[in-house]
């Protein structure tokens, strides 16, 4: 994610009821599919979930990815997650604990796994992994 700086502007009375009527029609907007059905953020969500939980299982099931004609293939991805075993590192490698909590990484886990290499005090990092992971339906990218 990016930081964006938004500039502040004075408005005038008219502009400012100009942009509170923009902000509302956002925050309710609807979402119009391809077909013309209309539907509101929750509804998109409940399916994007619905639909989501359904092709994964399918996938799974056959074994084979989804494939339509003019649109890519529809597979399922394995995700690899860390977690590490925090409590365990502070009472047996200390000097490593402080280390991650100097360099700001205890949340930033990946960007952890790539110091470890480098970083002397981290050496070590591994033995406290605990992998695990999970599934992301995906259009896989188009061959050239």
């Amino acid at each position: 994610m990016t930081t964006q700086t938004i500039e502040i502007h004075e408005l005038t009375q008219l502009e400012a009821v100009a942009a509170m009527e923009r902000f509302y029609a956002l925050k309710h907007c609807k979402f119009v599919t391809a077909d013309g059905e209309v539907l509101t953020s929750a509804e998109l969500d409940d399916e994007l979930s619905r639909l989501n939980v359904n092709l994964k299982a399918h996938i799974e099931r056959t074994g084979e990815p989804l494939t339509c004609e003019g649109m890519p293939d529809l597979v399922v991805q394995p995700r690899s997650s860390y977690e590490y075993r925090i409590a365990l590192m502070m009472q047996e490698e200390p000097a490593m604990f402080d280390a991650l909590l100097e360099l700001g990484l205890l949340a930033v886990k990946a960007d952890a796994r790539k110091l470890a290499t480098s970083a002397p005090a981290l050496m070590g990092l591994s033995k406290y992994e605990v992998r695990g992971g999970t599934t992301a339906l995906t259009f896989a990218r188009e061959r050239r």
